[in-house]
């Protein structure tokens, strides 16, 4: 996505770049969003609506040919702040089917919207993105500037995806002469677990067990929203 528009921001967040979505992944502080939002960053706050709190950050790894990053946040205590574990895994990429239902939490079009976490779900359109790249799913789910980096969950509340781009409708109309209705991608989980797999934590995070509630999805939004946060970018 594009920087968003700065006057959207307050006199406070004035020298703000762009803004994306996040979520933590590790008692320690680690956090995962796109390479693309935090790639020319002179300082990086992540956000905690939830919580009340915002803590400064800094690329721990980044994969940028997968428009991955795992930030590292400073002077964080998972303890001061939450009372209950990390709720969700990674799922397995190779079990979603196409129709699959998901949804994603985060923060679109920035501070216009508010600083709560938006719903967005849909389904799995395809297990390929354009021009059938591998890496990507094709989802149905609305997006907006600021959901990048945002994860995508499958009804059993595991993490299924990282929200990544769209189609550019603009450049479509200009050169192609259609309008394309609500074509987004995410990126497969597989690729986020080969980049947790290189880290010393690695093995930690990738064999928790699922605590997240099963049936009512709302019952799942309220467990997994504490670790959904906002990323600034200045």
């Amino acid at each position: 996505y594009p920087p968003i528009n700065k006057n959207i921001y307050s006199k406070s967040d004035s020298k703000i770049k762009t803004s994306g979505s996040g979520f933590l992944i590790s008692t320690n502080g680690l956090v995962v969003t796109n390479y693309h939002v935090v790639e020319n960053a002179e300082k990086i706050d992540v956000v905690f609506p939830e919580k009340g709190l915002t803590k400064s950050a800094t690329i721990r790894i980044k994969d940028s040919k997968n428009d991955i990053a795992i930030l590292e946040l400073t002077d964080f205590s998972f303890s001061s702040y939450f009372s209950q574990p990390i709720p969700f895994v990674l799922n397995d990429a190779n079990t979603i089917k196409v129709g699959e239902e998901v949804f994603t939490l985060g923060f679109p079009l920035g501070e216009m919207m508010g600083d709560k976490t938006r719903l967005s779900n849909g389904r799995i359109n395809s297990l390929y993105g354009l021009q059938d790249d591998p890496r990507l799913f094709q989802i149905s789910n609305p997006l907006q500037p600021g959901n990048s980096g945002g994860p995508l969950f499958n009804n059993n509340g595991e993490l299924v995806g990282l929200v990544v781009s769209s189609l550019n409708a603009k450049y479509f109309y200009e050169n192609v002469g259609i309008i394309p209705q609500n074509v987004n991608f995410a990126i497969k989980s597989i690729y986020l677990q080969n980049l947790i797999s290189m880290m010393p934590e690695g093995d930690n995070i990738l064999k928790r067990k699922n605590l997240v509630k099963q049936g009512k999805m709302e019952e799942q939004i309220e467990q997994l929203n504490p670790f959904v946060v906002q990323i600034k970018v200045y």
